[in-house]
């Protein structure tokens, strides 16, 4: 069983801490417990690109940081290192601007998400 927080954002994400980096998340999952993290926003080319260099595959579909990348942690009982698991999410910010392609997006019927984000296979990412 895994204690686990799935909605993280990096710090490649507005109004968030610069220190939302693979090694911070991995420190303060194991201080808080939590045994697997999800990545958020692993669309984002430059996020991605620190990813795929400091996570390597634990289990089929997870991964864990890099040793070389790890901060050093006094928490007692952090023994098995968190697990990330990468995840991303559907913006849904709303604009008026006629020149912001998503203000353009309308849903025909309330199952229609065409021509909106698209799902892409976490396989073979790394």
């Amino acid at each position: 069983m895994y204690i686990a927080d799935l909605h993280i954002h990096s710090r490649f994400s507005r109004a968030t801490s610069k220190e939302g980096d693979a090694p911070h998340l991995d420190l303060w999952a194991g201080r808080k417990g939590i045994g697997l993290v999800g990545t958020g926003d692993f669309t984002h080319p430059a996020w991605r690109a620190e990813l795929q260099e400091m996570l390597t595959p634990a289990e089929e579909g997870f991964y864990t940081l890099k040793p070389q990348y790890r901060l050093p942690s006094d928490t007692a009982g952090a023994a098995q290192p968190p697990r990330f698991v990468l995840t991303g999410e559907i913006s849904s910010i709303s604009t008026t601007s006629s020149s912001c392609p998503a203000s353009r997006r309308r849903r025909s019927s309330p199952g229609d998400w065409s021509g909106w984000a698209t799902s892409t296979p976490t396989a073979g990412l790394f």
